[in-house]
């Protein structure tokens, strides 16, 4: 798809947008979508290794975020890039789904070794769930990043979605739904 007509519909539907599924989106689109001023369920799905590279860090928020609900899959977001989204909507995101690794010796996106210290300081006062969207990985691991990520963000449910652990998505309570 064209980035530049892309742009052009974000920019001009941006007002108005509630929900928006973005794949393989450049780092200007994303700008855009970061400050959609009614945006409460967002999913980024990047696969593109070369528009993930050149994914900006967004600049910070004039008004506080609207973002209830975010997922990030596919390879995700640099670290730089995933923090000032989170930053961005720490005071309204309830529900995160991040399609995840778990501890390795590749760098950050493959291996997410530091998850616990990114989501920690992003604030995320008003997370309620946060959902790990895995492929391969050992139930050992697994239970050893939920339990670090529970200690960083302690009022939160922590699950894996695979089913050699928690097993499957799960929905929030009616009350922190749209």
């Amino acid at each position: 798809m064209d980035p530049e007509w892309t742009l052009s519909m974000l920019r001009s539907a941006s007002p108005s947008v509630e929900e928006l599924e973005v794949v393989n989106v450049g780092g200007e689109q994303l700008a855009v979508v970061h400050a959609m001023p009614r945006l409460r369920r967002l999913h980024v799905n990047q696969d593109d290794d070369a528009r993930l590279a050149a994914a900006p860090e967004l600049p910070p928020l004039q008004r506080g975020g609207t973002l209830q609900h975010l997922t990030v899959s596919g390879v995700g977001l640099r670290r730089r890039t995933l923090v000032s989204l989170l930053r961005g909507c720490a005071s309204s995101l309830t529900e995160l789904q991040l399609s995840v690794g778990t501890a390795g010796d590749e760098p950050w996106p493959e291996c997410w070794n530091e998850l616990p210290a990114v989501l920690a300081e992003c604030n995320l006062v008003a997370l309620r769930l946060l959902q790990l969207i895995r492929g391969v990985h050992t139930a050992e691991a697994c239970s050893q990043q939920k339990a670090a990520l529970r200690r960083v963000l302690p009022k939160c449910d922590v699950r894996c979605t695979s089913k050699r652990c928690d097993g499957s998505f799960v929905q929030l309570p009616l009350e922190h739904q749209l």
